[in-house]
C-alpha cells in the first residue's frame, strides 16, 4: 500500500516531456503513413498517422502532435517505424503518463496504448528522449528540392548521418525585453548541394512557425517526387511538379542567409584516405 502511494505522488508532479515509441503495421490495409484523402469525395483515408492521432489523442486525453520518421507508401509494412510525441510525464524509474486518467509507467506505455490502436499498427516499446530529439529524415535520398537554381554537382543524391535542432547554451537574442533562446540546425552528412543546408533550416524554420505542414520534409524527399510526384501548392494551384521546382513555388525553402551558416568540422573516415570518406558537419 505505501509503494502505490508513493508511486501515485510521484506521478502526480507533471512534466512535459517527449517520448519515442517504435511502431510496427501491416501495411496491406494502410494507404502510406501520412494523411491523405480520396480524390473522389475528399473522405479521409485510412493511413498510419491518421490512425494513431485517433487512437492516441482519446488515450491520451489531448490532440498531441505525432511525428513519424519514415515515410512508407500504401501497402509497405514496418517493423521498426520510429514516432515521437510529448506526453505530461515525470522523468526518472516512476515517470508516468495518464492514460484514460490512470497513471501509466513509461516502461509499460507500448501496452496500455496498443489497447486502443488496431492489430495491424502496435508499439513494441516507448521511452523518454531529450526535447530537441525530432525525426527529422536522415539517410540517402535525393535532395533536389533542397538544392538553389546553380548547383553544378551532376547527382542530387547525398546522404544526412544527422539532422537536429538545438537550443544554443548560454545565449539569449531579442530585443523585446524577454529573453528569447536561439536555436542551432545542425547537419551533418558526406556532401551538400548548392545552398542545401540553408533550405533545409529555412523549411524547418517554416514548420516551426507554422507557415508549412509537418510533413513538408518527408514529401520534398517522397521517393515519387521525382518528375511529377511532388504536390504542388501555392501559386502552382494543385497538380504534380518536380523536385527541382519545389522551393520556386514556395513548397520548401526558403534560402536563410549565409551569416547564419558555418562550417564546424569536417571528418574523414579512418579506413579510406580519400576525400569522398569525409563527413561534413554544418550549423
Amino acid at each position: 500500500m505505501v509503494a502505490a502511494i508513493t508511486s501515485l505522488f510521484l506521478c502526480l508532479a507533471v512534466q512535459r516531456f517527449r517520448l519515442r515509441a517504435v511502431a510496427q503495421y501491416d501495411g496491406r490495409r494502410f494507404h502510406g503513413v501520412q494523411k491523405n484523402v480520396r480524390t473522389q469525395d475528399g473522405a479521409p483515408l485510412r493511413t498510419v498517422l491518421l490512425t494513431l492521432e485517433q487512437a492516441l489523442w482519446p488515450a491520451l486525453g489531448r490532440q498531441v502532435k505525432i511525428g513519424v520518421a519514415g515515410r512508407t507508401d500504401a501497402g509497405v509494412s514496418a517493423e521498426g517505424q520510429v514516432i515521437i510525441f510529448d506526453a505530461d510525464t515525470l522523468d526518472g524509474e516512476a515517470a508516468c503518463v495518464s492514460v484514460d486518467g490512470s497513471a501509466v509507467r513509461v516502461p509499460d506505455l507500448a501496452g496500455a496504448l496498443n489497447a486502443h490502436l488496431p492489430a495491424d499498427l502496435q508499439l513494441k516499446r516507448v521511452d523518454v528522449v531529450p526535447s530537441r530529439f525530432d525525426v527529422v529524415r536522415c539517410g540517402t535520398h535525393d535532395f533536389a528540392a533542397f538544392q538553389s537554381s546553380g548547383g553544378d554537382q551532376r547527382s542530387t543524391t547525398r546522404t544526412v548521418y544527422r539532422c537536429v535542432v538545438e537550443p544554443r547554451c548560454g545565449e539569449l537574442v531579442g530585443g523585446s525585453g524577454e529573453a528569447e533562446v536561439a536555436y542551432d540546425v545542425v547537419v551533418e552528412g558526406d556532401g551538400f548541394l548548392y545552398r542545401m543546408v540553408r533550405i533545409i533550416a529555412g523549411t524547418l524554420l517554416m514548420v516551426g512557425m507554422g507557415f508549412a505542414p509537418a510533413e513538408t520534409v518527408l514529401t520534398a524527399l517522397a521517393a515519387d517526387a521525382g518528375s511529377d510526384g511532388g504536390r504542388c501548392g501555392g501559386g502552382g494551384g494543385g497538380g504534380h511538379c518536380p523536385k527541382a521546382e519545389m522551393r520556386m513555388r514556395g513548397i520548401v525553402g526558403p534560402v536563410l542567409p549565409p551569416e547564419g551558416l558555418c562550417l564546424e568540422h569536417i571528418e574523414y573516415d579512418r579506413e579510406h584516405s580519400s576525400v569522398s570518406g569525409a563527413r561534413r558537419r554544418e550549423l
